[in-house]
Order: structure tokens, then sequence, then C-alpha cells
């Protein structure tokens, strides 16, 4: 019982991260609520996270296959490694850079609920960087012992990501105006936490990887 915990877990807290951290997803599902009512905009979360969860069991496939071949996990490891701290690198040095004006999105039209959750589905399913980001993850979970390379753990996972993700649209379809009020909540803020957990998660991993292997 406690590995499913620990799967559910690891799925819903990395996904509920990345999906708080403002975005356009963010943008519109709080949009969407203002222009219409909040059950569009939950609808419309509810599609994200349907497509975030087909997303994820798919990279998992991937990475079930690097599993097979105890070289090749390896050599994936040291390159996610390798791709963790450059990105934790280019995100903490991009905080401090001087960013350009936000254009303000376009409310967009009164829309009913079942159009509201196509929107969510149709603009999730064309942001193909979560395949990435999931097979960066499980690859960091699954090494870690924190994620069991097991189907029914992928399954758990993957309602633990896909609840965090409805949890996150749906904290900005009710929370979102006072959210982007607070003057810690902004995205140079998040880059420069997000590197910060990127460099020192790679380095704990060349540590597990190198020593306690």
């Amino acid at each position: 019982m406690l590995s499913f915990l620990l799967s559910f877990f690891s799925g819903y807290v990395t996904s509920l991260v990345g999906t708080i951290i403002p975005g356009s997803m963010n943008a519109v599902a709080m949009e969407l609520s203002v222009a219409k009512n909040k059950n569009s905009g939950l609808l419309f979360g509810l599609g994200g996270a349907l497509v975030e969860m087909i997303y994820a069991r798919l990279s998992l496939l991937g990475v079930d296959f690097f599993l097979k071949e105890e070289k090749l996990f390896t050599i994936l490891q040291w390159i996610l490694i390798s791709l963790f701290f450059a990105a934790g690198v280019y995100l903490f040095i991009r905080s401090y850079k001087k960013g350009k004006a936000r254009k303000m999105i376009k409310k967009p039209g009164s829309k009913g609920g079942m159009q509201a959750f196509l929107l969510g589905l149709g603009l999730k399913a064309i942001i193909p960087a979560q395949f990435a980001f999931w097979i960066f993850w499980a690859t960091y979970l699954i090494a870690n012992n924190l994620l069991k390379p097991d189907q029914v753990h992928y399954t758990v996972f993957c309602i633990g990501l896909g609840l965090a993700t409805f949890t996150g649209y749906a904290l900005y379809v009710f929370f979102g105006r006072w959210i982007e009020s607070r003057p810690f909540f902004n995205q140079k803020i998040f880059n420069r936490i997000v590197g910060v957990f990127l460099c020192l998660s790679a380095l704990f991993w060349v540590v597990r990887l190198v020593w306690l292997e």
C-alpha cells in the first residue's frame, strides 16, 4: 500500500508543481471562468488533465523500453542528468534577465461546457513538450525508487498526476486573480526556484548513480 501511495503522490506533486507555474493554459482557464462561468473553466481544466494523463502514460512506454536494457537506461540517466542541470542553470540565469511586458490574453468568447472541455483537450494536445517533461521526471522517479516500474504503479501514478493537473487549473479558476496579484507569484521567481531545484536534483542523481548503486 505504501508503494502505491508513493506512486500516487509522486505523480500528484510533480504535476501540481508544474501546473501552478504561470502559463498560457492557466490563463485560459482563468479567463474562461471570468468570461463564462467557473464550470467552463473547470471543464477546460478537465480536458487538459485527461490529455496530460494520456501523454504521461505514453511517455512511460518509452521509459519502459530503456528499462529493459540496463546499459541503455544508464545512458539515458546520464543524458537526463546533463539536461536537468543545463535546464536548471538556464532557468536560473533567465530569471535575472529583464523580461518583455506580458501580453494581455484575449478573453475567450462565450463557450458552453462541451466547447470549453474540447478547448482544453485541443490546447493541451498541441503541446509536445509534455512528452519530454514526463520522460524526464518518470526516469528520475524510477531511478530514485519513488516510482516502481510496474504497469499498475504507472496507472496509479497517472491518476495522481491527472488529479493534480485538474487541481492546478481549479486553483486558477477560483483564485486566479488573487494568485496573480501576489508579489511572490511571478514567472521569474518560479524560474529561479525551479532552476535551483533542477540543479540540486541532478547533483543528487549523480551521487546516487555513482556512489549508491
